[in-house]
């Protein structure tokens, strides 16, 4: 797969962004014998911040997959290289639904008190992409206190919300039913 994010430079120090190209990784099923493929793809929300109407962000500035100016972030950045790790693990984890309802939610206190939250979306991958589903990361920050209640509407486990979306079957988020096979 080719590399989405060119290195970055600011001032006289360049910041790789490999470990963000896309890539892919398998999940378990529980109805084929082979995994299902899930292509990753991040969004440069993950190492950049929004920017206020009259804020200039100088040479900071990156624009985002829509054109929106977005201002390199040293603290998401930095956090960004635990990305490829946290989404290889999602094949045992639980998300959780964003609380807009548009996408999903991983997070990880592994990282010290905050909360590395994760959002992304998931849907079948196209004709001939080579995966069977495409994974794209909106966003990951850290939020240093962090309300459990604004984590989403409802946990699922990975492998189940996968083979849903898969199989075109809706996903339903009540309150942990999603949480063991019927």
């Amino acid at each position: 797969m080719s590399a989405q994010h060119l290195p970055f430079t600011l001032g006289d120090q360049t910041f790789d962004l490999a470990h963000l190209d896309a890539s892919t990784f398998g999940c378990k099923t529980d109805f084929r014998a082979a995994d299902l493929t899930i292509g990753i793809r991040y969004s440069n929300h993950c190492y950049t911040v929004g920017c206020a109407e009259d804020e200039e962000p100088g040479e900071r500035l990156i624009l985002d997959h829509h054109g929106n100016r977005r201002s390199f972030d040293d603290d998401r950045y930095a956090l960004s290289h635990n990305l490829p790790a946290l989404l290889a693990a999602l094949p045992t984890a639980k998300v959780w639904q964003s609380a807009q309802e548009r996408n999903y939610l991983h997070f990880s206190t592994a990282l010290g008190p905050a909360e590395y939250r994760v959002f992304f979306h998931l849907r079948r991958a196209a004709a001939g992409a080579g995966h069977d589903l495409a994974l794209f990361v909106e966003s990951a920050y850290a939020l240093e206190a962090a309300n459990p209640a604004t984590r989403g509407r409802g946990q699922i486990r990975f492998p189940i919300l996968a083979r849903k979306i898969y199989l075109g079957e809706p996903v339903r988020f009540d309150n942990g039913r999603n949480l063991r096979r019927k």
